[in-house]
């Protein structure tokens, strides 16, 4: 019966003076790491924890950290990771939606009442001893998207162990190792790394902020790191080049020619694919440097399917749906049936497995791998014709002189679609446009081209879409709508404050809160916050889901007093149903 807990022990069995965790001029042994979790396991299971029990974490990155990690599975119970650095509304409805009993920080949070508060040094004298099943729940992590509405996906210990002997066999960590942790908290990546370390008996090395943002390459030099996984945005002009790195894994985003011509020969280059849904990691290529990176061919215990709309394997070289299946996939989504049944489909190809259904596009090439072609909901219709945005971001990519590119559909102000790209690099539009102009027909040349000096990036190391710069014209312009008494004076109080919270400069009537406008779930919060407090209505979370437009939202607040919208409740669950994270 294995579990992440049993790996963890045969480390400290090995080995238990080696190096666990270092930060910021601190250590811990295996042991050390291993004593204090089992303190703290004590407390937490004194209190209840266990098995199928969601124990909510929010510490900033340090060792103790490390512990409650540890300390919550060893005690049973199911690790759900909250960031620190996220405004306390986004952490407070992250922790509303999940319904955890139990919640280890060193912040004042407005928590729900009943919902225990545990400080990180918490000790017990022992632990008492409590046995997770490798199909127990290991971990949840919410997954971050366009839409705002959160996704908890339910990992197993089975699912974790599996993505180790991935690990194992590819990476090839172990004693002497030093792995960069560098993700945020609430990503999936930070699974990854710390397995990677941790259960292999490689030394977890954790940077301080100002070494993560803005000194990682003489961090990473100084600190001795030997494998580190990055996303494309986060190494663009960094001279990793410098460091003593042996594997250098990409991961979060598509890997271009330009990263693999820089980097293939310096150390070993693997670019990784992979959803939470499918414990982190699903494929692996091993990048060469003449070649654009494809995402490889699955990873242990994994399968990979490219299939038609009718679940049919589609023609080596011919576009489809990626659908992932095996081990590593997650029991479902927190709180979703609909959508997990959506998502989690019956696999036609072995009785009684399960596929994942990614949303991504890919196709089988030649030699078997995989080639990841984009989002199939991304596509958009531009002059009559399908158009995928990362076509041409892919060409830009590989132009000699840029670094980074992205190119995103946006709405103008008669509501279709027109490409825009941004570069980083040493470049021009015209001559960009010029180098499109020889591949595409005009439709798939962006109507502008932006040359920035560097990418705004999210939390996660990835490319920040909301912080790109756009043209005039992409910003959105509302038609003047005739309105009259109480219908009319409600519709002006919510157009201000869905102006005030988004930050555009006027609202259409049936522009969507997510799909149109760049809405959240914390600026849902912000919204039910401000129409509590101007027009004393207090509405639940699900009746916002419901009604994402102005005029929807409108019609719910002015129905008759006491008078339910008609099948709001229904809309608004299969609205959370069908909703997409990206």
């Amino acid at each position: 019966m294995t579990t992440l807990v049993t790996e963890f022990a045969a480390q400290v069995e090995r080995d238990p003076d080696a190096p666990a965790v270092r930060h910021d001029g601190v250590d811990l042994s295996y042991r050390e790491l291993d004593g204090r979790a089992d303190q703290l396991a004590g407390h937490l299971a004194v209190l209840g924890v266990g098995p199928e029990r969601v124990v909510a974490v929010c510490l900033p990155r340090s060792p103790a950290l490390l512990v409650a990690w540890l300390g919550v599975l060893k005690a049973g119970g199911v690790f759900l990771p909250l960031d620190p650095d996220y405004p306390p509304a986004r952490i407070e409805f992250m922790l509303s939606f999940a319904r955890a009993p139990f919640l280890i920080t060193d912040q004042a949070l407005d928590v729900a009442e009943g919902t225990v508060v545990v400080a990180p040094d918490a000790r017990g004298s022992t632990r008492t001893p409590v046995t997770a099943l490798p199909e127990n729940l290991a971990y949840c992590v919410f997954t971050s998207g366009s839409t705002g509405v959160p996704k908890g996906v339910q990992l197993t210990h089975a699912g974790a162990v599996n993505l180790l002997a991935g690990q194992r066999a590819i990476i090839r960590s172990g004693p002497g190792d030093r792995i960069l942790q560098f993700s945020p908290l609430s990503f999936d990546a930070f699974v990854w790394e710390v397995s990677m370390a941790l259960l292999t008996g490689a030394c977890l090395v954790l940077p301080t902020a100002e070494q993560r943002h803005g000194e990682l390459v003489e961090f990473l030099a100084a600190a001795g790191i030997t494998v580190a996984t990055l996303s494309p945005s986060t190494v663009v002009g960094i001279p990793l080049e410098d460091t003593g790195l042996r594997t250098l894994v990409s991961a979060g985003e598509p890997c271009g020619i330009d990263l693999a011509e820089r980097f293939a020969d310096r150390f070993e280059f693997l670019n990784a694919y992979g959803p939470a849904e499918a414990t982190v990691c699903a494929t692996v290529a091993r990048v060469r440097g003449d070649q654009v990176p494809t995402i490889g061919t699955a990873v242990h215990g994994v399968t990979i399917h490219v299939l038609d709309a009718g679940l049919n394997l589609v023609p080596q070289g011919t576009a489809g749906e990626i659908y992932l299946g095996g081990a590593g996939l997650a029991r479902g989504y927190l709180h979703r049936p609909a959508l997990t049944a959506e998502r989690f489909l019956p696999n036609p190809f072995a009785d009684g497995q399960r596929l994942y259904r990614t949303g991504d596009r890919g196709r089988v090439t030649g030699t078997g791998e995989v080639e990841f072609l984009g989002r199939v909901d991304h596509q958009v219709k531009i002059r009559g014709q399908q158009v995928d945005p990362l076509e041409p971001e892919n060409a830009l990519r590989e132009h000699p002189l840029v670094r980074a590119a992205s190119v995103s559909a946006v709405r103008d102000a008669d509501g279709g679609y027109r490409l825009v790209g941004h570069v980083v690099g040493d470049v021009d539009e015209a001559g960009l446009r010029a180098h499109l102009r020889t591949r595409f027909p005009e439709y798939l040349v962006p109507t502008a081209i932006l040359v920035l000096d560097t990418f705004p990036l999210t939390p996660n190391g990835k490319l920040d879409r909301t912080a790109l710069p756009m043209p005039r014209w992409a910003t959105p312009t509302a038609a003047p709508v005739a309105e009259h008494g109480t219908t009319g004076d409600v519709r002006r109080t919510l157009t201000e404050i869905l102006v005030d919270v988004l930050g555009v400069p006027d609202i259409g009537p049936h522009d969507h809160f997510f799909d149109d406008l760049g809405g959240d779930s914390l600026r849902l919060v912000r919204v039910r916050q401000q129409i509590s407090r101007r027009l004393g209505r207090k509405l639940d979370m699900a009746a916002l889901f419901g009604n994402p437009t102005l005029a929807t939202l409108t019609a719910h607040l002015t129905a008759d007093a006491g008078q339910a919208p008609s099948g709001g409740a229904e809309r608004a669950d299969k609205r959370l149903a069908r909703r997409r994270n990206r």
